[in-house]
């Protein structure tokens, strides 16, 4: 099948592209969990992540950070190197790429939950979470987006 307005190889290199910024969002937050490292202005300018209370670490303290015990983080890291390894594979990998949508798609859901749990239940501004689900959206989208046109 043709893919529209999008090659393949964009796709692939698109969603690429956001997985290595999504695991270097998710491997920051793994170590600023695990106390490896602390806030840096050098490393992450106030911008990205606020220094109000320490926002983007304060989030890593509250139970809505881990599922089942393990630090979504963690989960993240999995997620990106997961989809690394399916734009190294290719999209001839029909049923992990089906796997990847459905993955990226619960990752999204998950992040609803979590802006509204930022917002309305710790109420901390944290901008790199921001950045990290709306990576997620992109992903679901991109990943649907090339699922299908590949038939």
């Amino acid at each position: 099948g043709g893919l529209g307005a999008l090659s393949m190889p964009i796709v692939l290199w698109l969603v690429g592209l956001l997985s290595v910024i999504g695991l270097g969002i998710s491997v920051y937050f793994s170590l600023a969990f695990y106390g490896i490292i602390r806030r840096n202005e050098k490393l992450l300018p106030s911008v990205v992540c606020s220094t109000e209370g320490g926002a983007c670490l304060t989030v890593l303290g509250f139970p809505d950070a881990k599922v089942f015990g393990v630090p979504n983080s963690l989960l993240g890291n999995l997620f990106y190197l997961a989809l690394l390894v399916l734009v190294a594979l290719g999209p001839a990998w029909r049923l992990l790429w089906g796997l990847s949508v459905v993955a990226a798609w619960l990752a999204f859901l998950f992040g609803l939950y979590l802006i509204y749990a930022l917002f309305f239940r710790i109420k901390i501004a944290c901008p790199l979470c921001l950045v990290s689900h709306a990576i997620n959206t992109c992903l679901a989208l991109g990943l649907t987006y090339g699922f299908v046109a590949a038939r």
